[in-house]
């Protein structure tokens, strides 16, 4: 083997090997008291701190991806009664795959924003890419599947996503297919 072709393989395993860890610490939250805590009342900003901690903690932000998020004073107080953990989960889960997804296009952003309707709090992950068919979305639902290569994913980020989001008597919605491309969480408040 040459190496170059033995860069490449190695710098697969990293990436492989962090994806692992990135699941397995997620799965160990999950039995974490932190995770099953009652639901509380929790300022929406303090939810957009941690997924930015989060983002800059799992280096995603290093791979020439623009971030957009929404600033305190548009949030304002804004609050949602719920476990804490597990939104930011959801909401990191779906800005995760957001970046994997438009990293190696010529175009390359991702906005997270925040809505307030009457009964719901509503966050849209918005990206640079041209959304998602509606084979794929049943896919990608339907848990246990994914569209990424070996070692990128196992499919089951957006089957947790979704079940987060049913214990707090939501839904995800996703855009039409075309740009950009938008997945909604709408949490009743």
């Amino acid at each position: 083997m040459q190496n170059s072709e033995l860069s490449r393989l190695s710098d697969e395993l990293i990436k492989t090997h962090e994806n692992l860890a990135s699941i397995s610490s997620w799965v160990r939250c999950i039995g974490h008291e932190e995770f099953q805590k009652p639901p509380r009342l929790t300022k929406v900003h303090d939810i957009i701190v941690e997924i930015e901690d989060l983002l800059i903690s799992s280096q995603l932000m290093e791979v020439g991806v623009e971030l957009n998020l929404p600033s305190r004073e548009s949030i304002g107080e804004l609050s949602l009664n719920c476990r804490q953990v597990q939104v930011i989960q959801a909401i990191y889960n779906l800005v995760k795959n957001a970046y994997e997804a438009v990293a190696s296009l010529d175009e390359r952003w991702v906005s997270l924003e925040v809505q307030e309707t009457e009964t719901f709090i509503e966050f849209s992950i918005l990206d640079s890419g041209k959304g998602v068919s509606e084979d794929i979305k049943s896919l990608i639902l339907s848990g246990g599947k994914t569209t990424k290569k070996v070692g990128k994913g196992m499919g089951i980020g957006l089957q947790v996503v979704t079940e987060i989001i049913r214990e707090h008597h939501g839904s995800l919605e996703f855009s039409a297919f075309g740009e950009p491309s938008r997945i909604t969480i709408k949490l009743k408040k």
